[in-house]
């Protein structure tokens, strides 16, 4: 991870966190980078998933942006001790139907970066406690060798060129 998309997530990851507490609640934001350094903070440009992404990568490319964090609450399933039949149930799952009903989820606060050495994850437990206002976990930070989700890889890449 580069110091710049370290600094980056560091401060979407507090102010996701602050506006999370304050509010209960996190709707998804862009905090994107322009190449001169320009910062464009923005709302999910549409309802639909799959049509807010075309339109990130058609805004990426026209602005040349070079580094992006994007924070959302959402759900995952934690699988621990799974075949890999069963993981690969639950990511058809993830990508067909989404998780809300999946009986192993937890809902997180949950934070993609990226910029051109790679991407780098992060999220928050959201804990709803019965009565009272919702509190978060500590953060876990963590990259991976291999990164994959409608929300990852959203930069415009040379073809042929992957993410690590």
């Amino acid at each position: 991870m580069t110091p710049e998309l370290k600094e980056l997530m560091d401060f979407a990851c507090n102010a996701g966190s602050a506006t999370f507490l304050r509010h209960g609640q996190l709707r998804p934001v862009y905090h994107l980078i322009k190449r001169d350094g320009e910062s464009v903070v923005m709302g999910a440009p549409h309802p639909n998933k799959d049509l807010a992404v075309a339109m990130l990568k058609a805004y990426m490319q026209i602005n040349d942006i070079v580094r992006y964090v994007m924070m959302s609450e959402a759900w995952v399933a934690k699988m621990g001790n799974v075949t890999e039949a069963e993981a690969e149930a639950v990511k058809h799952t993830a990508a067909t139907k989404g998780l809300a009903d999946h009986p192993g989820r937890e809902e997180v606060l949950h934070f993609i970066g990226e910029d051109a050495e790679g991407v780098v994850q992060a999220s928050r437990d959201i804990i709803r406690p019965a009565n009272g206002k919702p509190t978060l976990g500590p953060l876990r930070m963590y990259q991976s060798s291999h990164a994959e989700g409608r929300m990852i890889g959203l930069l415009p890449r040379p073809a042929g060129a992957k993410l690590s």
